[in-house]
């Protein structure tokens, strides 16, 4: 007989199991807090992720979302690269992990890497690919009143925001002073509810136009990539098996808008 929860898991629908990832992240970070002799690092939760759908994607054979380990982060400012199917092809999402530290701050968004902001380099490297580039962040902020409203407002839990994405142009603009090189570091108030979505969401296209919203100055046409293109090795280690999917374009083919 299969193991039970194996037959679960295969049943599961991928926004699911995205939306039970991020309230454990919330709730393991919060553990962390209060347990400092607990650790935590982006990089433990990163691969959690990537494992979770690696092992959803084995047993369901999706093709929805791929989730691939870039080869050069400290050139190219992104930790993993995020393919979500739109069609018969996929749009990038290069991305960056951060985690809200316990100051409610994301203290190491200003990281550099090469006398270079890793901020910089990953939005140079998603217009290069047109791609839409993200923060991850993974976040846990004591409870307050204002916060556990956002349930009855959005229909979701606040630990549904444990995993939460935000367009790289929108911090960008607003956290970072280009004419005298400054940071001004975000905090998790600053981003949610909005205009982060929370990760499960990244499977709605409603959700994906709007965080392409802050691209489309630098990035007016994604790239909708191919099966092929996706497992280029030359950039990308694939971290998800292929499904069994057969006719699509041998080209890279770009669109200017989602939504019909």
């Amino acid at each position: 007989m299969e193991d039970t929860y194996l037959e679960k898991l295969r049943n599961t629908e991928l926004s699911d199991l995205l939306k039970v990832f991020s309230q454990r992240t919330w709730r393991r970070l919060g553990f962390c807090q209060r347990h400092k002799e607990v650790k935590t690092f982006e990089t433990t939760i990163t691969q959690n992720l990537i494992f979770d759908l690696l092992e959803f994607a084995q047993l369901t054979e999706t093709p929805k979302l791929r989730l691939l380990e870039a080869r050069d982060e400290s050139a190219n400012g992104n930790d993993i690269e995020v393919f979500v199917q739109h069609g018969d092809g996929y749009i990038l999402f290069p991305t960056q992990a951060k985690s809200l530290y316990p100051s409610g701050k994301y203290e190491k968004i200003n990281h550099q890497s090469g006398g270079k902001f890793q901020l910089h380099a990953l939005l140079e490297y998603a217009i290069k690919r047109q791609g839409i580039p993200l923060y991850l962040f993974y976040n846990y902020y004591p409870l307050r009143k204002d916060v556990a409203a956002w349930e009855d407002v959005f229909g979701f839990g606040h630990d549904c925001f444990g995993c939460s994405l935000v367009n790289a142009h929108l911090i960008a603009g607003r956290y970072f002073d280009a004419a005298n090189v400054r940071w001004s570091i975000p905090g998790f108030l600053d981003l949610h509810p909005r205009p982060a979505i929370p990760l499960f969401q990244l499977v709605d296209m409603e959700q994906v136009e709007i965080l392409w919203e802050n691209s489309k100055k630098h990035v007016p046409e994604l790239a909708l990539y191919t099966d092929k293109e996706v497992f280029d090795r030359r950039y990308w280690i694939d971290r998800t098996p292929p499904p069994a999917i057969s006719g699509l374009p041998q080209e890279v083919h770009f669109f200017k808008t989602l939504l019909s």
